[in-house]
């Protein structure tokens, strides 16, 4: 008499379950170095001539990091709110950020008058050297003139520039209760 072969209960999702959330946290740590590479490129282009080593080399840095993860991930869609980095792709929530290096590249888009931040699945080199100039040109501008111009100075800036793989403040889909919260948000910082 052959004896009944017992099988597992459903041992696979669980499996493909910590395959995902494995996935999921070398994903986090990518966009955590893209990021950090991308603010290094935005520091680096304030402090240098366009043509210095250091401008060159956090270009090709940032670029091959934001290149990989927007050909991954269809493209790689930042948008900046009050509390930190949002990846919508990834989650609603802001990005965790133990060393506060993202609070600092938000702080630096938010000075720039940037709200969203996209990189096309296909975007070059030169866009992501264009963008980061159009930014130290955006930070030296008085912040009332930021203002009352930002979206309409992004998009002439990036049309005059060719800027085609880059998209600055665009409107993107977005959840309603995050829209919710920024608006609340906005009225309690501005006393409505």
């Amino acid at each position: 008499a052959a004896m009944p072969v017992r099988v597992a209960a459903k041992p696979i999702p669980e499996k493909d379950s910590a395959n995902n959330s494995a996935r999921s946290d070398a994903r986090i740590g990518e966009i955590h170095q893209a990021l950090r590479e991308l603010h290094v490129l935005v520091r680096s282009t304030r402090l240098y001539q366009r043509n210095h080593p250091r401008v060159l080399e956090s270009l090709d840095a940032a670029y091959e990091s934001i290149r990989e993860l927007a050909g991954l991930m269809g493209g790689l869609e930042l948008r900046v709110e009050r509390s930190g980095l949002v990846v919508p792709k990834l989650n609603e929530a802001p990005l965790s950020d133990p060393r506060g290096d993202l609070e600092a590249l938000a702080a630096d888009l938010q000075r720039a008058g940037i709200q969203t931040l996209v990189f096309e699945r296909r975007f070059h080199v030169g866009e992501l050297d264009t963008l980061a100039r159009l930014m130290k040109t955006s930070l030296l501008r008085s912040e009332d003139a930021s203002r009352k111009s930002g979206n309409s100075w992004w998009t002439a800036k990036l049309l005059e520039n060719g800027v085609e793989g880059i998209e600055v403040n665009t409107q993107t889909d977005r959840r309603v209760d995050t829209v919710l919260a920024s608006l609340i948000a906005a009225l309690v910082a501005y006393g409505g």
